[in-house]
């Protein structure tokens, strides 16, 4: 079930200036190598999560529709919306599945769900891989005001975490006494948002 990035998020979840205050930089020199650090935790802070930080379009391929009347899964969370679902017919033509005859959207659920609408059914698929691809805009958005409503835990995380990163910049320390903040507790900051993993 490859999810594949088709449009990044435009900003991310941590400003420059809220990196540089976290890391107390006063030298814009270091501003990309802050930039990339800022892209590090966010990336970092998704793969814990399986969480989508920010607003961003997303391309689900699967071999087949759900069998029987079950729903497709949606593997980023938050999901805001699905701009198309299309597969490939029984005689391999490219097919665009209509809603909402053809299905509905669930982005209530912590894992979004596209269903079947009353008395509908998934149409069968050329037998293979990745015949149903399903174009899914995912991510917490921008509000009316263009402000972040990602969480502020997430962003509090992600920014220790660039402080971290620039503070330290090699993977030992000679010479020094070190001593990390508990892990228990930055880490307790993303745990309201983890999605739990399925074996």
């Amino acid at each position: 079930m490859p999810l594949v990035l088709v449009t990044a998020a435009t900003v991310e979840p941590v400003s420059l200036a809220e990196a540089q205050a976290q890391a107390r930089v006063t030298d814009a020199g270091d501003d990309a190598l802050l930039r990339d650090m800022i892209k590090a935790a966010r990336e970092d802070c998704e793969n814990l999560t399986g969480r989508v930080m920010v607003t961003s379009t997303w391309d689900l391929y699967l071999d087949a529709f759900p069998a029987g009347l079950g729903p497709v899964v949606a593997p980023a969370s938050p999901l805001q919306s699905v701009s198309s679902v299309t597969y490939l017919d029984t005689a391999g033509a490219t097919k665009t599945l209509a809603t909402p005859s053809g299905y509905k959207v669930d982005t209530a659920s912590l894992l979004g769900r596209i269903y079947l609408p009353l008395g509908a059914s998934w149409p069968e698929t050329l037998a293979e891989p990745n015949a149903v691809k399903v174009r899914l805009v995912a991510g917490w958005p921008l509000d009316a005001n263009g402000n972040l409503t990602t969480p502020a835990a997430l962003r509090q995380w992600m920014q220790r975490r660039v402080a971290s990163l620039y503070e330290q910049r090699e993977d030992y320390v000679v010479g020094q006494s070190v001593a990390e903040m508990p892990r228990n507790f930055v880490d307790s900051l993303l745990a309201p948002y983890a999605i739990p993993r399925v074996a």
